[in-house]
């Protein structure tokens, strides 16, 4: 839902390879360097992961959110059967579901 979307790859793979600009099917899914298409936008304010527990994706989004996201906004790793309601009018997200949401902010990196 973010303007970044995260479509292939695994954390160590993507930690220690970086990007491809090509998908090679099944085998991009998780053991191969990340791989990022054009979302769909619906979602302004950081990139979101998804099947985040499921697939053990943490490196994956940090090394997105450092390569293609906004310092000044915050990245989301949304569990499986889990959403994140967002209310722009208050501000505020709620989680519902069965999961979590891991919260990534790279705004102030160690040095």
């Amino acid at each position: 839902m973010s303007d970044v979307m995260l479509a292939g790859g695994g954390s160590l793979k993507t930690l220690t390879k970086g990007f491809t600009n090509m998908y090679n099917g099944m085998e991009q899914l998780e053991g191969a360097p990340g791989y990022l298409e054009r979302g769909l936008g619906f979602f302004q304010h950081g990139i979101i992961d998804q099947h985040f527990d499921n697939k053990a994706r943490l490196g994956r989004l940090i090394a997105t959110a450092h390569e293609k996201g906004n310092r000044d906004q915050l990245s989301y790793g949304i569990d499986e059967n889990t959403a994140m309601v967002v209310n722009n009018l208050k501000h505020k997200i709620e989680v519902v579901g069965r999961g979590g949401v891991t919260v990534i902010d790279l705004s102030h990196p160690l040095q």
